[in-house]
């Protein structure tokens, strides 16, 4: 019978759906500023495991420390630095939209940049 694998493909589906629904994102808040400084985030959290925007048209840079991110988006003139004695791990599901730049920039002059792909 069919209904049982459309039932659990459904099942699946919504629980995918579910679980990325309740991933409160941290929002770059400043015009520039260190990543690991919660301040400059809303609300004041470093991205741990959390989707990161950098959407204001500021800088961010990761200099130091790991950071865990589960996806970061860099859009409407914003930056992101990535420099040495920084680690920016993603941890995201596999839909391609893990790390997107979109009319932002990305630079990356040291540290490291790895993609856990959950699926």
């Amino acid at each position: 019978m069919k209904t049982p694998r459309l039932s659990a493909f459904f099942a699946l589906a919504t629980a995918t759906a579910a679980f990325q629904v309740h991933l409160k994102a941290e929002d770059w808040n400043v015009p520039a500023g260190n990543w690991n400084d919660p301040l400059n985030w809303t609300p004041a959290n470093v991205p741990n495991g959390t989707p990161a925007n950098i959407n204001n048209g500021g800088t961010a840079t990761l200099d130091s420390l790991v950071s865990n991110a589960f996806t970061v988006l860099i859009a409407n003139n914003s930056t992101l630095d990535l420099a040495a004695g920084g680690d920016l791990t993603l941890t995201g599901v596999a839909n391609n939209d893990q790390f997107i730049v979109d009319a932002g920039t990305f630079n990356m002059t040291g540290g490291a940049l790895s993609v856990h792909i959950e699926r």
